[in-house]
């Protein structure tokens, strides 16, 4: 499947390693040109230098911290134009709302709230002039299915979804699109966390802990960071034949993978269906599905599509149309 999105530019947070690093690698393998972002500079001009060699496209790196003024501001300014925007950072610390300390949720709103929506500001308008934008935001599972344990997360990235909900209304018909991507047990390194924690708590093996995270889903394994970042560049996509709709309530989880959201289509996604993507995924007026494996009950609906985030864009294009980063 062609997206459509060749040549065009990406800023993607947070991406030398995990899902970050995975969603530039399925944006760079549809010839999208990006710049990755991360606080360890060796691993970044690794990932860098990866990705180039095996996409053949345009790749910066920007150490740099996105929780800072000054960090985003480098950022962007390797790319001051960008037509795709990943929001992206390291999880906040786990722990229930009285173990947590006041620094530690006020790190979890500048990490995932007040950065994200700095960045989004200061693209989102000239994505409007330019008529076209794709804003997608990795969250958590937490919006959508808090767990106690995880208050830091839930408070600060459902207050981000909140937000990004009304905006999504506003910028729509000027064909910027914002969705939120919610994973939950994909295997990186941010569920080797848990695990190790699980194991201090119930005093468990580590063996013990990760089996305990695969009997949670009842296709008994973790989802992988490229079934996520294909869905990531699915919405980043400009297939205009598309128009998708959430209309389904929550169910039991089925598959991992990621939860998908999107803010114009009234409630969260939680059951994995990809809600309404407007602008230039809106086109032919069908109603169709996009199941990204996360919960699989359903009720059907005229013409349905279903795309599996596992059919994942492991060959890369290789843009005849480059776009520069500037």
């Amino acid at each position: 499947m062609d997206l459509g999105i060749a040549g065009r530019r990406a800023v993607v947070c947070a991406s030398s390693q995990g899902l970050g690093r995975a969603c530039a690698e399925a944006l760079a393998a549809e010839g999208v040109n990006v710049v990755v972002n991360g606080r360890d500079r060796g691993r970044l001009e690794q990932t860098s230098a990866e990705l180039r060699s095996v996409c053949g496209v345009e790749v910066v790196g920007v150490a740099a911290d996105i929780t800072t003024a000054a960090g985003r501001t480098e950022l962007l300014g390797a790319c001051p134009a960008p037509d795709i925007l990943v929001t992206n950072n390291a999880g906040p610390k786990p722990g229930g709302l009285f173990d947590v300390t006041d620094d530690e949720l006020s790190q979890a709103l500048v990490g995932h709230y007040l950065a994200p929506l700095a960045l989004v500001r200061a693209v989102v308008p000239g994505m409007r002039q330019r008529r076209f934008g794709r804003i997608v935001n990795i969250t958590s599972a937490m919006v959508t299915t808090p767990n106690s344990f995880m208050a830091a997360s839930s408070g600060a990235r459902t207050a981000l979804t909140a937000v990004m909900k009304g905006l999504s209304k506003e910028v729509v018909g000027d064909n910027v699109t914002i969705n939120q991507l919610q994973p939950e047990r994909i295997d990186t390194g941010r569920q080797l966390q848990m695990a190790k924690l699980d194991m201090e708590r119930n005093q468990i093996t580590f063996e013990e802990a990760r089996a305990r995270q695969v009997a949670s889903i009842p296709a008994q394994r973790l989802g992988q960071p490229e079934e996520f970042a294909a869905a990531c560049a699915f919405l980043c996509s400009r297939l205009r034949q598309l128009y998708l709709r959430n209309q389904f309530a929550p169910r039991r989880r089925q598959l991992p993978g990621p939860h998908l959201t999107h803010p114009l289509a009234g409630n969260a996604c939680e059951n994995g269906y990809a809600p309404s993507c407007e602008g230039d995924h809106a086109g032919s007026g069908h109603e169709s599905i996009v199941d990204h494996a996360d919960h699989a009950t359903a009720s059907a609906t005229a013409n349905p599509l279903f795309v599996r985030a596992s059919a994942y864009y492991g060959t890369c294009r290789r843009a005849s149309a480059s776009a520069s980063m500037s």
